[in-house]
């Protein structure tokens, strides 16, 4: 979301935020739809001006393409950090190579999932 590449995040995060919110709330208040699963993704550098609010999102995550099979600890740390819970769901969102499973564990990088892209 973060990522000046993309059209929401050239502006900074207060507009990311006011896109995220009258998106939100056109799909789920005005629409009606109730399956919908908000997926909240973080570049591989977490920051919580991004965060338009725990009510707006059912999962969180960053994602990176360096790193190899390493568990990325620290960047899970960073999105943990920043949600303040252990509840919400922490996906790996993009990776080129996606992390050992048994080293996540072992460390503590217990990712809900993470995509190869």
């Amino acid at each position: 979301m973060s990522g000046n590449w993309f059209w929401w995040g050239k502006q900074g995060p207060e507009l990311f935020i006011k896109v995220w919110k009258t998106m939100y709330n056109y799909y789920t208040n005005d629409r009606k739809l109730n399956n919908l699963v908000w997926v909240l993704c973080y570049t591989g550098d977490p920051d919580g001006a991004w965060n338009p609010g725990a009510e707006y999102f059912d999962i969180a995550g960053p994602d990176t393409y360096g790193g190899g099979a390493d568990p990325q600890l620290k960047m899970f740390n960073e999105v943990r950090e920043i949600l303040g819970n252990k509840t919400t769901p922490i996906a790996y969102h993009e990776c080129g190579t996606p992390p050992d499973p048994d080293k996540s564990f072992e460390v503590g990088a217990t990712w809900s999932w993470w995509m190869e892209w």
